[in-house]
């Protein structure tokens, strides 16, 4: 449409300029033709009007005769249209002015004969003269003027006009044309001026270009429609196609066009050979990059990985064979040897042995290094990597020589992500300190295998391993002696199982052993002969120094311990830490069902407990702590409490079962975030509140960094509670726990007071650092009708005194036991019978 919009305004502009040139030509040449016209036009009148007056003096002549003749009177019958102007010498006028008589008879100028005409009323005045007389005749001569009225023809259309008597105006440039008589003042001129000559030409030429123009604009629509038809639809078609392979779509339809004989198919034809050959690099550029960045999430797929990568690398670059190989630089032996599709054993030993000759000179190597020389069909490439110190591989191609740059490009980055890969893998699922599998690898393992005994109802039997006392060798010897004794643990593990057995680093200086198809007896033997091989061999570390380890074992085996294959990891660490708190140096089992029936209740607890954190259904309840001085609140206690939906289930229903550290640290990190809500609280301003925080909470660091959170001037109003049974466990770190929480400004209660069967020389390392102890509500109970629990309190009573520390009496459930702790003089009290009117819980 933009194309016939174009040509008609050039046509237009050209059409306009022709009708410029022709107005002008046209002006020129038909000048002549009126002219001639116009003479001919006036001629024509001249010899009409003459013939008019002729006939008008020979009538006259007549009537002059026979006045002659027989008077005037004789006039009379002929007079008719007639008037009788003037008779002899005096003549009578009439109705006829007589300035217009005068005016034709001194016209006549003394002719015999003279007409003389008044155009305007078409009078004319004959004038005859005889006999010395003048006699004039007025004629009414209308017909005169339906004479000269009458169109001059096509000169009309040019304002040709016509004139008598008296000469016209005339402008430089129009036509004048003039015809004149000595027997009249009839004289007759034609005007046709120029500009009418111009307007009409330029109003004739108008319509004449006008219609020519609709006509074109008629035929060029009419050929745009046959264009559209014939030549537009394969101009479409191509912008179709050109459009697609922009959008990357090589895969665009060409129908026909390819097969067309003109231009438009010798484009189409171009195109499809574009398309084909781009589509053809873009799905090798595809193949490329699917290999490029293909990935394994364990190690099992790596020997399926690499097969693929080999084989696409064959199909991609016509390479007619390779090898993928991993090399244990200590053992000399190959985990991985992986080749293509097609290869026979002599290639591939052949391909290995150019392997181990280009390797030789390259062990030291830290990036990949890639070798190429000619074979004896064609080019060898060797592409080398290093894992780590012992641990090397390479990948060999056989290939021809006239692999140009681009593929070759290809093909090194390829190489490349397959050893980043393998790396990847190797680092993510080894250990590399000890060079075996890690944990992951373990899990992902256990996860198999025990899906496999499950099915075929084979025996599956784990081994954990811990070193005794490794921290005393870290210690005493430093870490760099400690990770030496952990690579040769893993060294005599590794020589004293099968084949079919795997050896794992779980952590710190943990391992594990996972037995497919092994019973409890034959995993206990097992067990056994690696404690025996690891207790009686001496390990040299550094220079001149001699360990004596031995390590602690613990057995567990499907479906003898456990009836779900998933629960040995959980089964296996149960027993190791029974052989560990049994003395160490030994291999435990669980013998009887009581073993069993703890962990599977410890299990479901952990498990239980975790799925209320996770959908949110805790609570803590505020258990007043009443000031027995004044009878009123000095505080609350947060209380840790899970929601079932129907009852209220306190931690001590867990505590007993629970030993996983992150699921102690996510309560105690829930905990201090409801109490920051309650520091915000208005009303509870004047009021202090006691939480219970774990030490291994405090070990891990995450639970100190929130309580550095809580600004400084709230501080004073928190007390932390630590337990005296974890708290006189370990006494070198619960007193740097301690004096770090004074120093941030928080005070601290030591609670469960004489549980924990501590002794007075333990007590006094702490006495310094506590603000209040909380007497263990065994001895409350019953205080007033038992002596021996009242003797208790009365000493603990004496022995905080001296040291001016306040007691605080859990577990206060009626006004009889309230009577007796007063009587004996403690300051504040808490329990069921303060609680009971007073229940609060945040959420």
């Amino acid at each position: 449409m933009k194309v016939i919009l174009l040509f008609a305004l050039i046509i237009l502009f050209s059409m306009f300029l022709a009708f410029v040139v022709d107005v002008l030509h046209s002006v020129k040449e038909v000048r002549r033709d009126i002219e001639l016209a116009a003479e001919r036009g006036a001629k024509f009148r001249t010899t009409a009007i003459r013939s008019v007056i002729l006939g008008l003096f020979q009538a006259d002549v007549s009537l002059v005769r026979l006045v002659e003749e027989k008077g005037t009177r004789a006039l009379e019958p002929f007079m008719g249209t007639f008037t009788t102007c003037a008779v002899g010498e005096g003549f009578y006028l009439g109705e006829i002015k007589r300035e217009l008589v005068e005016e034709a008879l001194k016209s006549s100028n003394g002719r015999v004969l003279y007409f003389h005409l008044f155009p305007d009323n078409w009078l004319g005045i004959s004038v005859v003269r005889w006999n010395g007389k003048a006699y004039l005749f007025c004629h009414n001569v209308p017909y005169i003027e339906n004479l000269l009225s009458k169109k001059l023809g096509a000169i009309a259309k040019y304002g040709a006009e016509f004139y008598f008597g008296k000469r016209p105006q005339v402008s430089e440039g129009d036509i004048f044309v003039s015809y004149s008589n000595n027997y009249s003042n009839a004289s007759m001129y034609v005007v046709v001026p120029l500009r009418s000559i111009i307007g009409a030409l330029v109003v004739e030429r108008v319509f004449l270009y006008v219609r020519l123009y609709f006509v074109f604009l008629l035929f060029l629509s009419l050929s745009y429609l046959i264009w559209g038809r014939l030549i537009n639809y394969p101009i479409n078609r191509l912008r179709h196609i050109v459009r697609e392979l922009e959008r990357g779509n090589f895969g665009v339809e060409f129908s026909d066009m390819t097969e067309a004989k003109d231009e438009f198919g010798s484009i189409a034809r171009l195109l499809r050979a574009f398309s084909e050959e781009t589509k053809r690099k873009l799905d090798k550029l595809e193949l490329v990059l699917d290999t490029a960045l293909g990935s394994i999430s364990s190690p099992e797929e790596i020997y399926d990985f690499v097969k693929e990568a080999l084989n696409r690398i064959n199909t991609i670059f016509g390479v007619r064979g390779s090898l993928f190989v991993v090399e244990d630089g200590l053992s000399g032996k190959f985990p991985y040897l992986v080749y293509s599709d097609g290869l026979s054993d002599e290639d591939v030993d052949r391909l290995l042995e150019v392997y181990k000759e280009k390797r030789k000179g390259q062990l030291f190597l830290e990036e990949p290094a890639c070798i190429r020389e000619s074979g004896g069909r064609g080019c060898l490439s060797v592409s080398l990597f290093r894992i780590d110190e012992i641990t090397w591989g390479g990948v060999v191609l056989d290939m021809d020589c006239d692999m140009d740059s681009v593929n070759e490009g290809y093909m090194k980055v390829i190489c490349q992500h397959l050893f980043s890969t393998i790396k990847l893998t190797y680092l993510a699922t080894t250990d590399h300190l000890t060079g075996i599998p890690n944990r992951r690898v373990l899990e992902y393992d256990l996860l198999k295998y025990s899906r496999i005994a499950k099915r075929y109802k084979k025996p599956l039997s784990l081994i954990m391993i811990d070193i005794d006392n490794f921290k005393g060798i870290n210690d005493t010897y430093g870490h760099s002696a400690g990770d030496e004794v952990l690579k040769k643990i893993a060294r005599l593990i590794g020589e004293n199982v099968r084949e079919t057995d795997s050896v794992y680093r779980y952590g710190g200086e943990e391992f594990a052993v996972l037995c497919p198809e092994t019973d409890k007896v034959g995993a206990y033997e097992l067990a056994e002969r690696i404690r025996e091989t690891v207790r009686r061999k001496r390990l040299h570390i550094g220079k001149g120094k001699v360990l004596y380890i031995t390590v602690s074992l613990g057995v567990a085996n499907f479906p003898e311990d456990t009836d779900k294959p998933e629960e040995l990891l959980t089964v296996a660490d149960i027993s190791l830490h029974k052989a560990k708190s049994e003395g160490k140096d030994r291999t435990v089992t669980l013998l009887d069902g009581s073993d069993r029936e703890f962990f599977l209740e410890r299990f479901r607890k952990e498990k239980e407990l975790r799925a209320h954190l996770r959908k949110g259904e805790t609570v803590h309840h505020l258990q007043p702590i009443y000031d027995l001085n004044n009878d009123s609140v000095f505080g609350y206690e947060l209380l840790f409490r899970v929601f079932d939906g129907k009852d209220s289930i306190s931690m001590g229903e867990f505590v007993k079962y629970v030993e996983d550290r992150s699921l102690i640290e996510d309560i105690d990190r829930l905990t201090l975030t409801r109490l920051s809500k309650l520091l915000q609280d208005e009303e509870l301003w004047s009021l202090c509140f006691f939480v219970n925080v774990s030490p291994s909470s405090l070990d891990r660091g995450r639970v100190l960094s929130e309580l550095n959170l809580i600004p400084r001037h709230q501080r004073s109003r928190i007390y932390i509670e630590i337990t005296e049974r974890e708290t006189f466990a370990n006494i070198e770190g619960a007193l740097k726990q301690i004096e770090n929480l004074k120093n941030m400004g928080f005070r601290v209660v030591l609670d469960d007071f004489g549980s924990g069967f501590s002794s007075i020389f333990q007590l006094r390392h702490f006495v310094k650092y506590l603000d209040l102890i909380k007497v263990d509500g065994s001895f409350v109970k019953n205080i007033h009708r038992d002596p021996y629990n009242r003797a208790i309190v009365e000493s603990i009573k004496t022995l905080a005194d001296r040291f001016s520390i306040d007691l605080v009496a859990e577990y206060i459930e009626s006004e009889e036991e309230l009577t007796e702790v007063k009587r004996i003089g403690i300051r504040f009290g808490q329990g069921y019978y303060f609680g009971k009117g007073d229940v609060r819980a945040i959420a």
